[in-house]
């Protein structure tokens, strides 16, 4: 088993403003990139933030390991999974090509 450091920033973030379906979403949400980054990143360290701003609820999720190719066609369900989630509140994933690893 690796170890990881964990941080988790939910000062700007008010549960109770999103209701019990979206919260059950966030957790989904989550879970399946902690599980992605536990299975394939070989991160030492993952950073969780949640917060409100106005209208909106970010999600994000930084971790410091290998990345993977965007471009590479994946079998896995997790990632469709997490962006289905998030659509089904009208949200959307992005995921910043500085993240993704380099194609070589």
């Amino acid at each position: 088993m690796q170890d990881i450091a964990i941080s988790i920033d939910h000062s700007c973030y008010c549960e109770k403003d999103s209701g019990a379906e979206l919260t059950l979403v966030i957790y989904r949400i989550i879970q399946e990139q902690m599980n992605n980054i536990l299975k394939y990143a070989h991160a030492s360290a993952v950073e969780i933030i949640l917060r409100n701003e106005g209208d909106y609820l970010t999600v994000i999720i930084n971790d410091d390991g290998d990345g993977f190719d965007m471009t590479e066609k994946k079998s896995g369900i997790g990632l469709k999974n997490i962006k289905y989630r998030a659509e089904l509140f009208n949200g959307v994933v992005q995921i910043p090509p500085r993240l993704a690893k380099a194609v070589k």
